[in-house]
């Protein structure tokens, strides 16, 4: 009855997971199928999607199971469904308040919307960040503007993130579960915490694309290891779906697959499990090749084009993005000296402009500094969260303690394997420092965890009881990138009122936030774009930043005396940090 029961709940767990990525995965693929045909995004495509993920995942699922009739259509259809329109709903709740979604990202998504195939044209350069448009990976683009067309809240494509997030915790509980299948409650723990690192979790109800990946290879990890004990039919199709979605995420995600993947058919080599191997290469090879394909623009464009498929960022036409992004403490450091000192700094974004050096800390100890930036979306220093120094000092304790008792284990052998490949995709990235480009040293310390769990019959208890509180407490640092969010986008809301209650055409210069036009015609304020607003000032106005925004308006006092300011709001600005106010 145990074994039953517990075969139930897992493939509850699994479908969950393998429906959230299957939407996107279909729906990218439907995306890519309408662009080859030279036809546009348009509302109906998202919804087939919908609908063909829920198929494929009641058959997958559905009669496997030995429940009830009506307990499938709950479980494996109703779930799922409920699931995504509250991502949708909560998604469309707030607004993305970040530089890059803002200024690129959003920009794209209204792009593909309006007409725009990528796959036959380049955009001119008169479109807002044309260049980064154009050519970078547009896979979640692609999908947020299928939901944006469907529902028209710009605001609602966001909710990809929640869904990738979502199948991340998901099926790692699945495999946590597999690997100690009588700690359901552990297990939800810590399949949340891995799924949650800063990196994710703050940019969850943003446009940015670095959490995804980081969930996207999360599944990729885990699936690999779920293939290896259970090579089924649903794990090999979840394989597939994450490599077509993490290449098209980010340029980075092709050399995290080839990485991950290769490391893992190696093993199963040294492990000679060669069926396993040569079923990985009969799905990961034709999957890594749809990707590229679906990836048409930019991976092949680019390289007609400009000779490169990584264009801009790689090639004879190299374009130089980190002069501007990093901290002026980083002059004259190596690339390991920027590493450590980006892990034992106070959480802070600091930019070239910010002429001074980077103080270290003691691990565990935090200030104001911390406070005031472990909640934003890109911080550059410490952007695990202010203890993530200290849980990863003490976790190197427990990975010797590991090596010291079990290394003659077989287990041992594929959790060093693990945790050497992770330390690789690392080192190999130039900019390591920050952690929104190696989101997946948030894993490192969980592996030696899991370890230990398993493989040590005399736990150090206290030490594991110690890093979980860590890691609990890191986590209360960046929770309040909600708070931050919610203020924003009341402060929004409020602004918008405002304008129309004004019943003119605001005077507004977009600078790079120039997509938010759309939240004015979705508001139907109108509005005159202009380049110098200060010729436009009168005595009883001034120059005013939308909330969140790079965007500029003419303000007057006297409008704001037309609609009330809710008490929550006033009370919020008051202690609100001035670094959260724009990005």
């Amino acid at each position: 009855m145990h074994a039953n029961s517990f075969s139930s709940r897992s493939a509850i767990f699994f479908s969950i997971g393998f429906f959230s990525i299957g939407v996107v995965a279909i729906a990218l693929f439907i995306a890519s199928t309408v662009l080859f045909l030279g036809k546009t995004i348009a509302p109906w495509q998202f919804p087939l999607a919908v609908v063909a993920s829920l198929g494929l995942n009641y058959v997958v699922f559905g009669r496997r199971t030995g429940l009830s009739r009506r307990s499938q259509f709950g479980l494996f259809l109703g779930i799922p469904l409920a699931l995504v329109l509250c991502s949708i709903w909560i998604s469309g709740c707030f607004y993305d308040i970040t530089f890059d979604g803002q200024a690129y990202h959003q920009e794209a998504i209204i792009q593909l919307e309006a007409g725009w195939n990528p796959y036959r044209q380049y955009l001119p350069d008169t479109v807002n960040q044309a260049i980064w448009v154009n050519h970078y990976a547009k896979g979640m683009e692609m999908v947020q503007s299928m939901i944006y067309a469907t529902f028209q809240d710009i605001e609602m494509g966001k909710s990809v993130n929640l869904l990738l997030w979502i199948a991340s915790v998901s099926i790692v509980l699945v495999l946590l579960q597999h690997l100690s299948p009588t700690l359901l409650r552990r297990n939800i723990f810590l399949s949340i915490l891995i799924s949650s690192s800063p990196v994710v979790f703050n940019q969850l109800l943003t446009y940015y694309v670095d959490g995804a990946l980081s969930s996207c290879l999360l599944i990729l990890i885990a699936t690999l290891i779920l293939v290896h004990r259970q090579p089924h039919l649903c794990n090999w199709l979840l394989l597939a779906f994450v490599i077509v979605i993490l290449a098209n995420i980010k340029f980075t995600g092709v050399v995290y697959i080839v990485l991950f993947v290769g490391a893992f058919s190696a093993w199963y080599l040294t492990r000679r499990r060669q069926k396993t191997f040569y079923r990985l290469l009969a799905v990961a090879v034709p999957a890594g090749l749809l990707a590229i394909l679906i990836g048409y623009n930019p991976y092949i464009t680019n390289f007609i084009d400009y000779g490169h498929p990584l264009h801009p960022l790689m090639g004879a036409h190299k374009v130089d993005i980190m002069d501007i992004n990093t901290p002026y403490g980083f002059k004259g450091k190596s690339e390991v000296e920027r590493f450590f000192i980006s892990l034992f700094a106070h959480t802070e974004n600091l930019y070239p402009w910010n002429r001074y050096d980077i103080a270290l800390k003691i691990p565990f100890t935090f200030n104001t500094t911390d406070l005031a930036n472990a909640p934003k979306v890109d911080t550059r220093l410490a952007g695990f969260g202010p203890f993530f120094s200290g849980i990863v000092v003490l976790t190197i304790i427990i990975g010797f303690i590991i090596a010291k008792h079990v290394k003659k284990s077989k287990r041992y052998a594929g959790i060093a394997g693990l945790v050497a490949i992770i330390v690789l995709s690392v080192v190999i990235m130039p900019e390591s420092w920050w952690a929104r480009y190696v989101p997946q040293l948030w894993f490192l310390p969980f592996v030696l965890l899991i370890g230990a769990e398993i493989l040590l019959k005399r736990k150090p208890r206290t030490l594991l009881k110690v890093i979980y509180i860590a890691y609990v407490l890191n986590f209360m640092f960046y929770l309040p990138n909600i708070l931050m969010i919610g203020i924003l986008t009341g402060q929004t809301n409020y602004q918008m009122r405002v304008f129309q209650a004004a019943e003119k055409p605001v005077i507004v210069d977009w600078g790079a936030s120039q997509s938010n036009r759309i939240r004015f015609i979705e508001w139907e304020i109108p509005y005159r774009e202009v380049d110098d607003l200060a010729s436009y000032l009168q005595p009883d106005t001034r120059i005013a930043y939308l909330p969140g925004s790079q965007a500029r308006f003419i303000k007057s006092p006297a409008d704001d005396e037309a609609v009330e300011k809710a008490l929550w709001l006033r009370v919020a600005e008051r202690w609100m940090p001035n670094t959260w106010k724009h990005y």
